[in-house]
């Protein structure tokens, strides 16, 4: 059953709860504070308070329940030697202080001795309400659904008799229970008393602690007004330092004042003496300033700034004034982002339009060009066949049918640059298809006799890929590097996983390349071999940005060559 003393102090608790609005504009900051501590004060009491009471009624309980266990001990013992009817026992024992009643009870509910006579042969409990109350050989209690002042405790009742020279259990006995009532109200009244002094404690410390708190605030209220300007400094500082464009701050007269680090390398005041902004070359200050203070509204404003020591960088300007709380001008604001990294995408984006369009017209043309190749292979062919007898003859009309299906090769990789084949994405082992490529370049790399080591991790690598297109990525790759190396060198082909990619380096030993033709390999018919077409990177390029990964390549003349190939994760198998 629920507790009483629990069922007040939630009452108490109720009374104490106070319901203010989110803003009273009619009373100070101190007053709304001083309300926020009251609320909060009353309910950490309350729920101390009620912790406490419910701490003496565990208690009490435990001491009521260590008292019925003695009862029953006693009347145990008693009825051993006197029985458990005989009269007058447990009435004498019902007389001490804070005793109600004492009652044995058989398995059925009825009462067979009472310390108050006359209910002998009445029914206690009805067997359900008996087996719900599941008396046992430990002690169990709790307050009386019908008198809550009451205190209830029971256990199965099992006395034994002297029978002979041992003791041993009577059956005629079995199936007892002992319920001792024992009266609360001396404890509720203390109770009460206690939680009574908790509370008018609690409220003089509330009264203390809220007087503390007006005097602290009325004090530090200078001090906190200082302290509150230094941190929204501070944090204007912070902001502008690890803002990531460059963020520039000056007085009314262009001096700056604050600047974060790509502020500085725009300006060029890698010293930090906060010049006057006006000294400074990169930005035209006298036209930014006649501006702002015309009215205008410079937001977003594309321009190059001029350093003496770089080329010109392509940024976004922001600007605007700062005025103080007096509506006074307090300085400049201004903001410019870095556009180089837009403008080489904006770039690499024209030329990929440019190629599309040189691709669809290539397309065309070389749909035009096969149909007259095809015929003129075949008159040379036949030609060839003709002619055996003159061998001059012959060997033109055999060169021409050759030089005919070269120019057939080269429109076929103009037509995968300009159309390429549907990327058909399936799991595939990453490690067997890169083995699969290095097998097909061994043999032209032991004719020349280089060295060809293929390196893959333990685990298997499982991405989503085309395996054919990424075969022909590979080969072109190795190939390439087979072409590029001297007899006796080394060719690697070596697959990492990391974090986020797989990564897989194809490297060689070989004469190496220059910066300007590395910056170039990927570009369409860009070569450096007589009888290459330009279009094998290129290719190898776009198969990796079909499997969304990318082609990267590090050269040093001298050094070698490694091209490096990112693909995305995928699953990896143990």
């Amino acid at each position: 059953m629920r507790n009483p003393f629990s069922r007040k102090a939630e009452q108490e608790n109720a009374r104490a709860t106070v319901a203010f609005p989110a803003s009273i504009p009619k009373i100070g900051f101190l007053l709304q504070i001083l309300i926020i501590l009251t609320v909060l004060g009353s309910a950490l009491s309350w729920y101390f308070i009620d912790t406490a009471a419910q701490e003496g009624r565990r208690h009490m309980i435990a001491a009521m329940q260590g008292r019925a266990e003695a009862l029953a001990g006693a009347v145990e013992g008693s009825a051993r030697f006197l029985g458990y009817d005989s009269g007058g026992m447990l009435a004498e024992m019902a007389r001490q202080p804070g005793i109600a009643w004492i009652a044995i009870v058989d398995s059925e509910g009825y009462i067979i001795q009472d310390s108050n006579f006359g209910l002998d042969g009445k029914r206690l409990y009805t067997e359900k309400e008996l087996a719900q109350l599941a008396p046992g050989t430990k002690i169990q209690g709790r307050f009386s659904p019908d008198d809550p002042a009451i205190y209830e405790t029971w256990k199965s009742f099992a006395p034994q008799r002297l029978r002979g020279r041992h003791c041993r259990e009577d059956k005629i006995l079995r199936g007892l229970n002992i319920f001792i009532g024992q009266d609360a109200q001396n404890f509720t009244r203390r109770l009460d008393e206690y939680v009574n002094r908790l509370r008018l404690l609690s409220t003089m410390i509330i009264l203390a602690v809220l007087f503390s708190v007006s005097l602290m605030f009325l004090l530090q209220r200078y001090h906190s007004s200082r302290r509150q300007l230094a941190d929204t400094q501070a944090l204007a500082e912070q902001v502008i330092r690890n803002y990531p464009a460059a963020m520039i701050v000056t007085d009314a007269n262009g001096k700056v004042n604050l600047c974060n680090e790509p502020g500085r390398m725009l300006l060029g005041d890698e010293k930090g003496k906060s010049p006057k902004i006006a000294d400074l070359p990169a930005i035209d200050w006298q036209n930014l300033k006649k501006a702002l203070d015309s009215g205008e509204v410079i937001l977003e404003k594309n321009c190059d700034i001029f350093r003496s020591d770089a080329p010109p960088l392509p940024v976004s300007i922001s600007a605007a004034r700062i005025f103080d709380s007096s509506g006074i001008l307090a300085g400049y604001l201004i903001v410019a982002r870095d556009l180089g990294e837009i403008r080489k995408l904006e770039k690499k984006l024209r030329q990929s339009e440019r190629l599309s369009s040189l691709g669809h017209l290539a397309a065309g043309l070389a749909h035009e060009i096969r149909n007259p190749l095809s015929s003129i292979k075949g008159y040379a062919t036949y030609l060839a066949e003709k002619l055996k007898t003159d061998p001059l003859a012959k060997g033109a009309a055999e060169l021409l049918a050759e030089e005919t299906g070269r120019l057939n090769r080269v429109l076929s990789d103009l037509l995968s640059l300009a159309k390429p084949p549907t990327t058909e994405l399936k799991e595939l082992d990453l490690g067997a298809t890169l083995k699969r490529a290095v097998d097909l370049a061994s043999p032209e790399a032991k004719a020349k006799n280089i060295g060809l080591e293929l390196v893959l991790p333990e685990e298997i690598i499982v991405i989503k890929g085309d395996a054919d297109r990424l075969v022909q990525a590979f080969l072109n790759l190795l190939m390439n590097a087979v072409q590029a190396t001297q007899a006796g060198g080394k060719i690697r082909a070596v697959m990492r996983t990391q974090p986020r990619n797989i990564q897989i380096d194809i490297s060689d030993n070989g004469p190496g390349m220059s910066e300007e033709i590395s910056s170039q390999i990927f570009t369409p018919y860009f070569t450096t071999r007589s009888q290459g077409t330009g279009l094998g990177l290129a290719i190898v390029q776009q198969i990796a940005e079909a499997h969304g990964g990318s082609i990267s390549v590090a050269s040093r003349l001298g050094h070698g060559s490694v091209f490096t190939m990112d693909l995305p994760r995928g699953e990896t198998h143990g």
